[in-house]
């Protein structure tokens, strides 16, 4: 019985998905005693294999690949697919058998049904993560370091969704007229969440693959447009403030362009001789979006304070202290 892994699998000839082998692999174990050694063959490859360190060797009958003992203990758990060099005694193969039956519409008893994956793995605990190619590297590298501020934005973003659809904030605050475009940010709030995700998509899979397009890039520059044509014309270097949502979005502006430099830093160090022009223009189009992005948030937090808070409130140079303040 064998496992296929997408992670594992990006550079080998596409394989036939794991349901077409659920019939003949129950055929096998309804014949075979799990207890039963595999053929001496079988038995010197894995060997072979564990003893190099490889999480994979090919079996000679089939031609295709079976994941070896390392590589079920780096994971951490059995995967139900009923593994022949499974270390957990398949303890999750009857769980993954019913899954599979909801899924084509096949009821499953409730004790099956029931059953929930645990959100730890304990494999961070050395202080290691996984990509999506199931590469394990220090959570302290490049990548997880933009795929974390990237994280963090989508948690400020989301701050700021909330406050802007305070029921409380909407009657209070806001005129009918205020009200459609308050709701057209909010739209693009989540929107632009979305992209995020995919842009950790892109961080995940090395830039192998982005979910971008230039499309998106072009949406962002008409929605500022748009919103610049409602605040007068920027004369100033301006404080972040003039209402308490306006400031909640320009701390999410400079969250953006922390995220920013951090993918800048990760493609320069890391892809500077990346032979895969796919992985540079990926990075490079991310690189944009949050470019755009973090223009797109200055632009909406003036809106929000001065068409509903004191305005743009320019900084002056030299200012001293008064007792009035500023």
């Amino acid at each position: 019985a064998l496992t296929f892994w997408k992670g594992l699998q990006s550079k080998r000839s596409p394989l036939p998905s794991h349901d077409i082998y659920t019939e003949k692999r129950e055929r096998d174990w309804k014949t075979r005693s799990r207890d039963e050694s595999p053929t001496p063959d079988i038995e010197e490859l894995h060997k072979l294999a564990c003893n190099n360190g490889d999480a994979t060797y090919t079996d000679p009958d089939t031609g295709l690949m079976v994941f070896t003992a390392s590589a079920h203990l780096e994971r951490g758990f059995c995967c139900g697919s009923a593994c022949r060099h499974c270390p957990y005694k398949h303890t999750n193969v009857e769980t993954r058998k019913s899954q599979l039956q909801c899924r084509n519409g096949k009821s499953s008893s409730a004790s099956e049904s029931t059953f929930r994956p645990k959100v730890y793995t304990r494999m961070g605990d050395t202080g290691t993560s996984a990509l999506f190619n199931g590469e394990r590297r220090f959570k302290d590298t490049l990548v997880f370091e933009a795929m974390g501020c990237v994280d963090h934005l989508i948690s400020q973003l989301t701050h700021s969704y909330e406050e802007l659809n305070n029921v409380e904030f909407i009657e209070r605050e806001t005129t009918a007229h205020d009200e459609v475009w308050l709701s057209q940010v909010s739209k693009q709030f989540t929107y632009i969440q979305s992209k995020l995700f995919d842009i950790l998509t892109c961080l995940a899979t090395c830039n192998t693959k982005c979910p971008l397009a230039a499309a998106d890039v072009e949406r962002l520059e008409e929605w500022i447009d748009f919103f610049t044509n409602m605040v007068p014309p920027l004369k100033c270097f301006i404080l972040p403030g003039g209402h308490r949502i306006g400031a909640l979005v320009h701390i999410c502006r400079t969250s953006c362009r922390t995220a920013e430099r951090s993918v800048v830093r990760l493609r320069h160090i890391e892809f500077q001789n990346e032979e895969d022009k796919n992985k540079n223009a990926a990075g490079a189009l991310v690189q944009q979006f949050l470019n755009r992005l973090s223009d797109y948030l200055f632009t909406v937090a003036r809106v929000i304070s001065c068409k509903l808070g004191r305005g743009d409130e320019p900084v002056v140079r030299g200012s001293m202290w008064t007792d009035e303040g500023r």
